[in-house]
């Protein structure tokens, strides 16, 4: 059984083969919303499992700096954590991650609350679209790789996850949920069109991810009552692979996933 080491190279990858502990992994949880551009929100990460064996945890948080911005960490909840110690904003000048590394566990936590950050939303959109735990991650080409885990008491390591809460309103107008759209050709080679229907004319937004979670490209265009076509030209898409395409507006999302060859 190889034991899970903290700094990880990049040709020797290590992988916890955790017997003994009760759970494979731990999951940090997140409320899936949409959020509104200009506006200010915060994230309240949870642990579902009990975490009153852990002795440290070890993680990194990565955020889409196109559309949020880093504001504060707002509430700690575990005691001995302090934000301005145990949290490195943007480490390694990287504009895109919250890193921690956590090592004073004074008594057994025996809560589920971890901490709640701050980010100002630059632009529309859904937070499982923009904000992650890393499972594996590093701050630079020359760096080691770092795992996400919690560190138990008896010296094993379990990695961290993340998992997202489904959102639902209690108001009488629901907020909206992803409406399908439809890409064609697709695969795309040289150009595809979006095509979805709205119910009303209005301003949005169309951003693409790639499957990592990043945005690779991202722009406000005008949405029509009834039928919208967008044209999708190859040069928008870095390199060949899988992508999502979404439309965000005042009252909808639309999504796609498009093939790039």
């Amino acid at each position: 059984m190889k034991k899970l080491t903290l700094i990880l190279t990049f040709f020797s990858l290590t992988l916890t083969l955790n017997l003994s502990a009760q759970v494979d992994s731990f999951h940090y949880q997140i409320k899936d919303t949409l959020l509104t551009k200009d506006t200010k929100h915060t994230f309240n990460f949870t642990v579902r499992e009990s975490i009153a064996d852990a002795a440290a945890l070890q993680y990194c948080i990565y955020y889409d700096p196109v559309n949020l911005a880093y504001d504060a960490i707002d509430s700690v909840f575990i005691p001995g954590m302090v934000a301005n110690l145990d949290f490195e904003i943007n480490p390694g000048g990287n504009q895109d991650k919250i890193s921690s590394v956590f090592y004073n566990f004074p008594t057994p936590y025996t809560g589920h609350k971890l901490f709640n950050i701050r980010f100002k939303v630059l632009n529309n959109c859904r937070v499982r679209d923009v904000i992650r735990i890393m499972p594996i991650y590093r701050f630079n080409d020359n760096s080691s790789y770092f795992e996400s885990v919690v560190i138990l008491n008896s010296g094993e390591s379990v990695p961290i996850a993340t998992e997202y809460f489904p959102f639902k309103s209690s108001a009488v107008h629901a907020q909206p949920m992803v409406q399908s759209a439809r890409t064609y050709p697709n695969p795309l080679t040289s150009v595809s069109q979006l095509q979805f229907t709205s119910s009303h004319g209005t301003n949005g937004r169309i951003t693409i991810y790639d499957m990592a979670g990043r945005s690779v490209y991202s722009s406000d265009i005008k949405v029509t009552e009834g039928e919208n076509k967008l044209p999708l030209q190859r040069s928008l898409f870095p390199v060949s692979g899988l992508y999502q395409v979404m439309i965000t507006t005042d009252k909808a999302l639309f999504a796609s996933r498009l093939l790039v060859e």
